[in-house]
């Protein structure tokens, strides 16, 4: 009865993720579509997987290539739904299809196998490889089945890979472009990944070790299909609570004068627009917005975003975000040592932090300090 609840968990935990990502109607709908698409591939993984363990011998041999073919797809899904929720703006068949090409290629491949196989062989071999070893059909579907294995085992390792990569890659975009980043958006997308990569390495184990090897050991099973019902739940959960993290980098438009600029922005005159900067850093104080952006200082000082960035980048050796918080540093070391008992959440709001985070990344890169550690030294 135990294996059994364990061979349906994670059949009717992606069937309601399923449901509960294509019904969502709020402004994410699109993004969570993607998350849905895996949902109902896994759905179709697990189900025919169901059919493979309970055993079902004279049904399975059906539902094998759709295992295989859905196996191949989730991963390419999932890797594509986190780049619409990271750098990319929506799905494009024109962008994406080349995360599905070699994949559709090599299950073709091993749909040609299949056909080319006699019946009588493919049913035996499905659950003993070994059979008819003197079969050119079967030699040829050990073959592909071992490509459609690997390819399976790679794609898995490029999407957790990817997908870091992908928030790196985020990242960097971003503190050339807020001064305060949004770290609950990308916490949030941290955890999506750890939850993939939990949920893959069960499946990476699972699928290398092979069905014929996992058929003869059942408490294997029990266990791998246990981790991923919980990370599958998980993931569906934490999916479901996902806005977007993308933001627009590129939305400033530059004027025919302002592009001129940017092309010949070396031959103008740097001194007095770093005096600018100076001047609207250090006088009028715009780090204390919160919510301060490059386009923001570009448009207070009369110049464009491009131009700011590489002013900045070049000039002063840093990014956007670690420039503005440079500021808001002085001015937080500047008030504690006026007012030492000002509580954190007093010191973010007079300073211009957006959250407590972004306070403490920014104490940690100047001195190397907690928030506490740091406070205790400055008050001796």
């Amino acid at each position: 009865m135990l294996r059994l609840i364990l061979l349906l968990s994670p059949i009717y935990i992606s069937l309601f993720w399923t449901i509960i990502l294509f019904s969502s109607d709020d402004n994410h709908r699109k993004q969570k579509n993607g998350l849905g698409m895996f949902m109902l591939l896994s759905f179709v993984v697990f189900s025919c997987q169901f059919i493979y363990f309970r055993p079902y011998h004279e049904l399975y041999p059906y539902f094998n290539f759709p295992l295989r073919f859905a196996a191949l797809m989730a991963y390419p899904i999932f890797h594509i739904y986190f780049r619409v929720i990271t750098v990319d703006s929506k799905f494009s068949w024109r962008i994406h299809w080349r995360y599905f090409s070699f994949q559709l290629f090599v299950i073709a491949l091993y749909g040609v196998s299949i056909a080319l196989t006699p019946q009588n062989e493919y049913r035996a071999w499905l659950y003993n490889t070994e059979s008819y070893p003197d079969s050119i059909a079967i030699q040829f579907l050990n073959i592909t089945a071992k490509i459609v294995q690997l390819t399976f085992l790679i794609q898995v390792l490029a999407t957790i890979i990817g997908n870091f990569v992908l928030i790196k890659k985020y990242r960097e975009k971003a503190e050339q472009f807020y001064s305060n980043i949004i770290d609950e958006k990308i916490d949030k997308t941290i955890a999506l990944s750890i939850s993939i990569a939990l949920m893959s390495l069960s499946s990476f184990i699972l699928v290398a070790l092979g069905q014929n090897f996992l058929m003869l050991h059942d408490q294997i099973v029990d266990i791998g299909w246990f981790i991923i019902s919980i990370t599958l739940f998980v993931l569906g959960f934490m999916g479901s609570q996902q806005k977007t993290i993308l933001v627009n980098f590129d939305t400033e438009e530059l004027t025919g004068e302002q592009k001129e600029e940017e092309v010949e922005g070396i031959f103008r005159d740097v001194n007095t627009m770093m005096e600018k900067l100076v001047v609207e850093f250090e006088k009028n104080k715009i780090y204390l917005n919160s919510q301060l952006n490059i386009i923001d200082v570009a448009q207070i000082v009369g110049s464009n975003r491009t131009y700011i960035s590489m002013l900045i980048n070049q000039h002063f050796n840093q990014n956007f975000s670690t420039f503005v918080n440079n500021y808001r540093f002085m001015e937080l070391e500047r008030i504690v040592q006026q007012e030492p008992n000002l509580s954190n959440e007093d010191l973010i709001d007079r300073c211009g932090f957006g959250s407590l985070n972004s306070m403490k990344r920014a104490v940690l890169s100047k001195t190397g300090l907690s928030i506490k550690e740091w406070k205790e030294q400055i008050s001796i």
